[in-house]
């Protein structure tokens, strides 16, 4: 009775679900996927297409019909369009009750062209409640509105906007309105390097942070800048679900940052100062804002 209600409420919804058929198989069937397989079957595109459709375990968001028409990828764009796409599979099964709580999974997104990480596949910040399941990304949150479309390699959740990949760190700093630090990365030289070092915490500190240490980047000398600059950054990836209360990490500057995390609940510190923003996912690594500048 259950599966027969099951069944029903996925039709309803306009969705075919077969699970002995496959991903692809069971898109095809959907109309609501329409666009999402005709991407998968345009030219350049039959890797991903045939490892859809073939033996596996895969979590697959995929994007409806309203979130590419919203998205407006260009798919002559072959390479990048297949990293971002990649940027929606899980190369295992997660169901929606698997995603209660916050995770960081590794997808299948993992060009270096468009992923830094030390050859790992791109990460999702997903939040799983009582109310539904969350994709946060840059400003903006996915939201699966069809949960648990079970095929023979794998299952799919439908979502409402297509995920893009992370940027750049300098950029994520520039379009996160964190002109003073943007304005010491550039006159420290150490753009390259935070673009660039693959596998990096930075723990970015906010114009309100510079005001509060008295720091005028203008004014600051270089060497100054560098110091402070290197110790915001780790050369690992820690993520919120990676920090153990009173953990030590060693930073580029040479020196060390002391994590705590409040038991039972989200809030997250380095060197006694609150992380006010967490998990800001970079193309290289991952980013916390925090309302003070850190001193060696």
């Amino acid at each position: 009775m259950h599966s027969i209600f099951f069944l029903s409420l996925l039709l309803v919804n306009g969705i075919v679900a077969d699970p002995s058929k496959t991903i692809v198989e069971n898109a095809v069937a959907t109309e609501d996927l329409s666009t999402l397989v005709t991407v998968l079957s345009a030219p350049g595109y039959e890797p991903l297409l045939e490892a859809l459709n073939g033996p596996g375990t895969f979590t697959v968001f995929a994007p409806d019909n309203n979130a590419f028409a919203k998205a407006g990828l260009d798919i002559s764009l072959v390479e990048e369009v297949t990293a971002i796409l990649n940027y929606h599979v899980l190369g295992s099964v997660m169901t929606a009750s698997q995603l209660q709580g916050v995770f960081f999974p590794e997808t299948l997104s993992a060009n270096p062209k468009y992923v830094s990480l030390g050859g790992k596949g791109q990460v999702l910040f997903i939040v799983g409640n009582s109310a539904g399941v969350n994709i946060y990304f840059e400003n903006f949150v996915a939201t699966v509105v069809v949960a648990d479309v079970i095929c023979s390699n794998g299952v799919v959740h439908i979502i409402d906007m297509v995920i893009e990949l992370p940027i750049l760190t300098s950029r994520t700093v520039r379009f996160s309105g964190l002109t003073d630090l943007l304005e010491a990365v550039v006159k420290t030289d150490l753009v390259d390097a935070v673009d660039t070092t693959e596998g990096i915490t930075l723990f970015a500190p906010t114009n309100k942070g510079f005001d509060a240490a008295g720091i005028n980047v203008t004014n600051t000398p270089v060497e100054v800048l560098t110091d402070v600059l290197k110790y915001h950054v780790v050369p690992a990836v820690a993520y919120t679900t990676d920090i153990v209360d009173g953990m030590e990490v060693p930073t580029l500057q040479g020196g060390t940052l002391k994590l705590t995390t409040r038991a039972g609940s989200n809030v997250y510190e380095v060197n006694g100062n609150r992380v006010v923003v967490a998990n800001v996912l970079l193309k290289n690594g991952v980013a916390h804002f925090i309302d003070y500048v850190l001193f060696p």
